[in-house]
Formats: structure tokens, C-alpha cells, sequence
């Protein structure tokens, strides 16, 4: 039986050869409406297919197939492309349409055309439940928090280290945490600078050999739970005016003896006395005045 094959939807249908004599063999195709050359485009079905009562649609497997081997079996170069490889060119979509297919065609059983799996091929098994979030994005939630917390702590720490004079003198306890740090790390803690926890308890005034030398003896009074340092001490000379004439300022370095260190400090509601010699000018002076500071 002679069949003709649509270039457009690649669909064969049955005919005879009366029916090419008419309209010098143009058909048109009954699946897609496309008007074509039958003659040219025909192809055969094998005998068998047709004792057995087959459809008039040939599949697109065969179709594809016949027409390979036409196209294979042309020699002469000034034939050229035929209709439907002209067709295919022209349209990339229907090339893809009839590859995608052909090969969806000989994946197919012939009993309930479903696809076979391939040999030896698993079916993936669900590793996690319906719409819990994947292995990397729990982990990620998990190493989250510790390292927040890790994070936080770290910034707790530095800012407790550079405030620490701050915290020392505001909360007295928290010199033994500091103190114990210090000993496991090998840093040292420098006595607090508190100015308002120092107090003079008692000064005096005296001369010395003659009216230029003076010898001053200054009392303090750490009021403090925490070591204070040194301060800087200023005597103050002033006139019968009570106008400023000499004005000396004494440094720790300068009033500390060889066995006292400047590093220990006044220690927590202790008393120093402190004593220093003065050398002035023969200006008379009526009156004194003694202040502490931190420089």
C-alpha cells in the first residue's frame, strides 16, 4: 500500500495512486491542514502492518525512521534537502518536537506505553520529611545561636576590660575577678584613679633651716574598697592678699622614697602620710593651701 507522509506533523497516511493523479499529487494533511506534495513525500508501509489492520496514522518512530533511510540512500548532490528536512530547518521547534518524540517513542512499553526505568536505576528516597529545610540549612540554624553566643560574650569581656576602672570603682567585688584574670594571663591591674575617694586627713607646714626651706607633711585617706593611686599633690603660697605668690606641684616620683613603689598604690581604707621638702623664694607668704589631683 503506498502511503505519503505530512513534512509538518510527520503523520503518514494511507492512499492510492488515484488520488496523487489529482491536483498533480498536492494533498492536504487531515491532522495539521498543511498542503503538501504526496508524491514526493511518499514513503511505504509494510505488509504486515497491513494485515494486521493497522491505523492509517503510522507512528512517528517509523515515519522518522523511513525517513532516514530515504535521505541516506540519496547520492546525487544536485538533489538537495527534501520538503521536510527544509520544513525542519526552517522550523527549529517542530525539529525538536519530532526528536523529543522519537525518542519518547522508543522509551515507551508496547502494553501500557510507560516508560521503562533503566536497569539497575534507584528510586531516591526521601531523605527528610514534607517540608523540613535541607541537612546544610539545619546545620546552619544550629551553629547559629553558639556562635551568637560566643560572639556576644566576646564583646562582653572587651568592653569589661576597657571599662574595668570604671567597674572597679563602681562595684568593689568585681577586683577579685579582675585580679584573678590578671594572675592566670600575667597582666597587671594599675591602682583606681578615683579622685573623689581620697581624702587629706591632715597637713602642717613648717620651716626648715631658714624661711626658703620648707618641709610639708600631707595625711591621706583612701575612703575607697579598692587601691587608689598616688596623686600629684600642689602647695599653694599665697600673700597677705590672698593672692597667689608660689605654687609648687610635687609628682609622686618626686615625695616617694626608694622602698615605696608607685605601682601598689593606697591600699583599700588606708592612710598614707606623705612628707616632702620644698625649696622657696625669700618672697614672705601668709598663708598655704594644699590640693591633691590626678594629672
Amino acid at each position: 500500500m503506498l502511503a505519503t507522509r505530512c513534512p509538518n506533523c510527520l503523520t503518514v497516511f494511507r492512499l492510492k495512486p488515484a488520488q496523487l493523479e489529482v491536483s498533480a499529487g498536492q494533498v492536504r494533511c487531515g491532522h495539521c491542514n498543511t498542503l503538501f506534495d504526496g508524491a514526493r513525500n511518499r514513503t511505504e508501509v509494510p505488509a504486515s502492518d497491513l494485515a494486521a489492520g493497522v491505523s492509517p496514522h503510522v507512528s512517528a518512530l517509523e515515519a522518522r525512521r523511513s525517513l532516514l533511510a530515504r535521505l541516506s540512500a540519496r547520492t546525487e548532490p544536485s538533489v538537495g534537502l527534501n520538503a521536510v528536512e527544509l520544513a525542519l530547518k526552517e522550523h527549529p521547534d517542530r525539529r525538536r518536537a519530532a526528536e523529543l518524540s522519537l525518542a519518547s517513542g522508543s522509551k515507551q512499553s508496547p502494553v501500557g506505553g510507560k516508560p521503562k526505568s533503566p536497569a539497575g536505576a534507584k528510586t531516591p528516597a526521601a531523605d527528610t520529611a514534607p517540608g523540613a529545610p535541607p541537612p546544610k540549612r539545619r546545620l546552619i540554624r544550629a551553629l547559629t545561636g553558639p556562635i551568637v553566643f560566643v560572639l556576644a560574650l566576646a564583646c562582653a569581656l572587651q568592653y569589661a576590660w576597657w571599662q574595668r576602672e570604671y567597674i572597679r570603682v563602681s562595684w568593689p567585688p568585681s577586683e577579685i575577678a579582675y585580679q584573678t584574670l590578671c594572675r592566670l594571663t600575667g597582666c597587671t591591674i594599675s591602682p583606681a584613679h578615683d579622685i573623689d575617694r581620697l581624702q587629706i586627713a591632715s597637713m602642717s607646714l613648717r620651716q626648715v633651716d631658714d624661711p626658703r626651706h620648707l618641709a610639708l607633711q600631707v595625711v591621706l585617706r583612701n575612703r575607697s574598697a579598692i587601691p587608689q593611686a598616688y596623686p600629684a599633690v600642689e602647695l599653694t603660697l599665697t600673700d597677705a592678699h590672698n593672692q597667689a605668690s608660689i605654687r609648687k606641684v610635687i609628682t609622686p616620683a618626686q615625695y616617694l622614697n626608694a622602698d615605696t613603689s608607685a605601682d601598689t598604690g593606697i591600699g583599700s581604707h588606708a592612710e598614707r602620710t606623705l612628707q616632702m621638702r620644698i625649696d622657696t623664694t625669700t618672697i614672705p607668704a601668709n598663708n598655704d593651701r594644699v590640693t591633691i589631683f590626678y594629672p
